[in-house]
């Protein structure tokens, strides 16, 4: 049987070149340690085991965790573990907000059983993926970093252009977890005729032209 593995990671599409000053750090922010990118998929591992289905069912089991794994191999790895546990097509997700989801690919297929869900949780528990490299988690250094920007320059440039910027977190709710991916500037664009939002960006720049890739991740 054909089995298909789907991730999806909640982001923002930021495309242009930037175009103006910008705002360059005298060096590149360091990046998560080891430790801090396992406690982070540990607290996805919590969320995971919550929702789950099986929690307070089953008792939720004691997984070594292995190697921390790039994307690719992380994925390719994951998906060799859940299609020994799993009999049909599933898919799966994941986000800081969430954790790590397990969904049935087609419309009404048949629910996972416990034993599939519990199988699905020790393969994702196993496999901690680099989630500095996907953009999930960052540094307090890199947060900062793109806190700075926003507040002294992307904001600004928008509100001279006459976009009041909507949703703003405090340095506090922005600074918890660890990742932008909840909110950043050009959420306030989604509502923008498409004309708007392409001089927003010729304007005042998107993040991957003004901001390395090391701290975007990916």
């Amino acid at each position: 049987m054909t089995r298909r593995l789907a991730t999806a990671v909640a982001a923002a599409v930021l495309a242009a070149a930037l175009a103006g000053c910008t705002i360059t750090p005298d060096r590149v922010p360091a990046g998560p340690t080891d430790d801090e990118i396992v406690a982070f998929h540990d607290t996805m591992l919590d969320k995971t085991w919550a929702a789950s289905g099986i929690a307070g069912v089953v008792d939720r089991p004691t997984v070594r965790v292995g190697p921390i794994l790039a994307p690719n191999d992380w994925s390719e790895t994951v998906s060799e573990c859940m299609n020994t546990v799993v009999a049909g097509a599933y898919g799966w997700s994941y986000s800081p907000q969430e954790g790590y989801v397990l969904m049935v690919a087609e419309p009404g297929a048949e629910a996972f059983s416990n034993d599939e869900i519990l199988g699905w949780y020790v393969c994702i528990a196993q496999h901690p993926v680099n989630a500095a490299s996907i953009g999930m988690l960052h540094s307090p250094a890199e947060s900062a970093y793109l806190y700075s920007y926003f507040q002294r320059w992307l904001i600004p440039c928008f509100e001279s252009h006459g976009i009041a910027v909507s949703g703003e977190p405090s340095r506090a709710q922005f600074f918890a977890g660890g990742t932008y991916s909840r909110w950043n500037p050009y959420y306030t664009l989604l509502s923008e005729p498409r004309g708007g939002f392409e001089l927003l960006q010729r304007e005042c720049g998107s993040l991957e032209g003004a901001i390395p890739t090391t701290v975007l991740g990916g």
